[in-house]
């Protein structure tokens, strides 16, 4: 009987918990939709905050299907208020951890969110003020005598920007993961130091996936990466003096 009675209380926990995190998630996506009615609105500055990076390059932007315009206004509306629920999300997702943490397990879980945040505007500033330009010079300049007119899709223009800004903010998280699993044992310090030479491969080879073919956004990327990569290695050494990986 007492069994089945804790045995409920779980699970009266468990929905209750649920409901929590329903009614955060709730809270996100209003957000989200109120973001979007609001960018609606002034549908033409967020767009053009999607055209600041190509200003200064003479490419000419057209619509080449009948609907390409309105769906460029759409989507930069839509992915604009996407971006900025990505904070929103994060925070109510940490406000539903927060209360079940205790102790140090509380500050450390703050500096993780805070981190978190952290990287995401910083990595979306650098692949916005930095990358797309690159990105799009290279383009647009790419065999320049081959009588190909630089004509490019709006619609395609906004859906580059946002991905590549998704998946930069998405790449400077890495070293919050590295940070982790050095904090719960899952890697070791020493490992990542013996890697180092091999991480740096690997970072300019993802840069060299992620950026057009030259030279120079690559090692801008790569630089970044691996300057990300160098500032784990020292936080690390602090997680492992305060109860990590013996590294």
């Amino acid at each position: 009987m007492h069994s089945s009675q804790e045995s409920q209380q779980n699970e009266t926990r468990f929905l209750d918990h649920l409901e929590v995190l329903r009614r955060k998630l709730l809270v996100v996506l209003a957000m989200f939709f109120l973001l979007v009615l609001l960018f609606l609105l002034w549908s033409e500055p967020i767009l053009q905050l999607f055209l600041a990076p190509i200003k200064g390059i003479p490419v000419t932007l057209v619509s080449l299907k009948p609907a390409e315009k309105f769906m460029a206004y759409l989507k930069a509306s839509g992915y604009g208020a996407l971006l900025c629920s990505i904070p929103v999300l994060l925070l109510q997702v940490g406000s539903f951890v927060y209360p079940a943490l205790r102790g140090k397990e509380r500050s450390l879980f703050i500096g993780l969110l805070g981190g978190m945040l952290l990287l995401f505007l910083g990595g979306s500033y650098f692949a916005y003020r930095f990358l797309i330009p690159f990105i799009c010079t290279f383009f647009y300049s790419f065999n320049p005598n081959d009588g190909i007119l630089p004509y490019w899709s709006v619609e395609g223009y906004v859906d580059l920007v946002f991905l590549t800004i998704l998946v930069i903010a998405g790449v400077f998280q890495t070293p919050l993961f590295l940070l982790f699993f050095l904090k719960v044992g899952i890697l070791r310090l020493e490992t990542l130091r013996r890697y180092r030479r091999h991480t740096i491969v690997g970072i300019f080879l993802l840069a060299a996936l992620i950026t057009p073919p030259d030279v120079f956004s690559q090692l801008v990327v790569g630089g970044t990466l691996y300057l990300l990569f160098e500032i784990t290695l020292f936080l690390g050494k602090w997680i492992v003096k305060t109860g990590g990986s013996n590294g």
